[in-house]
């Protein structure tokens, strides 16, 4: 990540400011429902919908962080402005009880029935609160380092100055100057706001963002940038500043859903216990405790965070049912040795820490034994160098577990799209808005 001088536009507060907000106004739809205006975006061409709920503060562009490292051909994605931020008005839904009917009301207008849910920080209570109200429209909660109860927050000089910098238009320039000269100044200081990192930790985490186009793009684009100017987020933000109180009437324990809780015991913004009393409320809820991860999970933990998602939405979202009812070979018609090939292979391919999903198995039968053709999904940022030993690896472990079959074949497709990936694929009109 090299350095940049400061743009000339840039020095002039005045242009700088709309300059940013014609970046960032009219980019998504508007959803005109029956509750009022809601700005979204549904990308992809097929399979259940996973719907993101951004933090508090937050918009429709933070979605592109909470899907970085999910994207595959078998879901859609919705993503939106909860009340009060960007493009949705905050008419449309002041409390946490309005801003599920709106979100009903937007799943209503674009003909969704079920959706799997990743509320992220904040925006978990308000998925925690539709799968309460309406548990027949919810599959799967995923709530990604969520908030569970208030939060009192200190009111040191370095917390006074963080609000300063994120929480005002004028802040917001200064940053973006800072910005212009050293991107990474801008990211230690995301890095130092959100974690209880030492300074050798943060040093570390940096260079490794910095060192990484894709998750470059994505904090100074999805976590950075599309707060500026703030002015347009400010409404939301105050608004869920005085919705904290309907955590103390949240019924944790009428979740019906299947639930999955990340969260880092490093985080600087919701304490790591806020994932640990989910976990111990939640019924049945799993939990990933992420040791040193701060409150972006993904940016320290984007191995373990990608495929404990992927792996959680394969089992209850992707119905098994319906998954197979997109490969050749309709498992009903198996005979019970077949079945019981199947069900194998696919258990070890998901075993795979590498692969993110199983797409397709075809079994052929050839003599005594059997040919088996696997369609796996992996990351996009794995390399042919580093796909190889995968696929490799798990041929040798099928034809270990399973003596009948003589031979594997393994076709891979990238999936987990992040930054610069998902710009690609848009440009070539793979996920286009509905």
């Amino acid at each position: 990540m090299t350095d940049r001088k400061i743009s000339l536009s840039n020095l002039n507060y005045f242009r700088w400011k709309e300059e940013q907000k014609k970046r960032v106004v009219n980019q998504s739809n508007i959803a005109l429902t029956y509750k009022g205006a809601v700005e979204y975006s549904l990308q992809g061409k097929k399979g259940p919908v996973i719907a993101a709920i951004h933090g508090e503060p937050g918009n429709i562009f933070q979605c592109e962080y909470i899907f970085a490292g999910l994207r595959s051909p078998n879901f859609r994605y919705l993503a939106w402005s909860r009340p009060g931020y960007l493009g949705t008005p905050l008419e449309s839904g002041k409390t946490i009880k309005e801003q599920s009917e709106l979100f009903l009301a937007l799943l209503d207008f674009l003909g969704i029935n079920k959706v799997a849910i990743i509320g992220f920080s904040f925006g978990g209570v308000l998925a925690m609160d539709f799968a309460i109200r309406y548990p027949e429209r919810a599959c799967a909660i995923i709530l990604d380092a969520s908030v569970a109860k208030r939060i009192p927050y200190g009111r040191s000089f370095y917390r006074y100055m963080v609000n300063f910098f994120a929480f005002s238009d004028i802040g917001n320039w200064i940053s973006s100057l800072v910005s212009s000269i050293s991107k990474k100044l801008s990211i230690r200081s995301l890095i130092k706001c959100y974690s209880n990192l030492d300074g050798n930790e943060i040093k570390e985490l940096l260079d490794d963002i910095a060192n990484d186009e894709d998750m470059s793009q994505i904090v100074c684009n999805s976590l950075i940038r599309s707060m500026t100017p703030f002015s347009l987020n400010k409404r939301g933000f105050r608004n869920d500043a005085r919705n904290y109180h309907h955590l103390d009437t949240l019924a944790f324990n009428k979740i019906s859903a299947p639930v999955l809780i990340i969260h880092g015991d490093r985080d600087g913004e919701v304490p790591f216990e806020h994932g640990v009393y989910l976990s111990k409320t939640i019924a049945n809820a799993e939990f990933l405790h992420l040791k040193g991860s701060m409150h972006f999970t993904l940016l320290s933990n984007e191995d373990e965070v990608t495929k404990k998602k992927f792996s959680f939405l394969n089992r209850y979202v992707l119905k098994k049912e319906e998954l197979i009812k997109g490969k050749s070979i309709d498992k009903k018609v198996l005979g019970e040795t077949e079945k019981a090939i199947f069900a194998k292979a696919e258990r070890i391919a998901d075993s795979n820490d590498n692969v993110l999903l199983v797409d397709a198995i075809e079994i052929y039968p050839s003599g005594n034994s059997y040919h088996i053709a696997i369609t796996i999904e992996v990351s996009s940022r794995l390399n042919f160098i580093k796909l190889k030993p995968i696929t490799d690896d798990l041929k040798s472990k099928i034809k270990d577990a399973i003596p009948s079959v003589s031979e594997v074949f393994i076709q891979t497709m990238p999936s987990g799209f992040f930054a610069s990936t998902i710009s690609q694929q848009r440009n070539r009109g793979l996920a286009k808005d509905k």
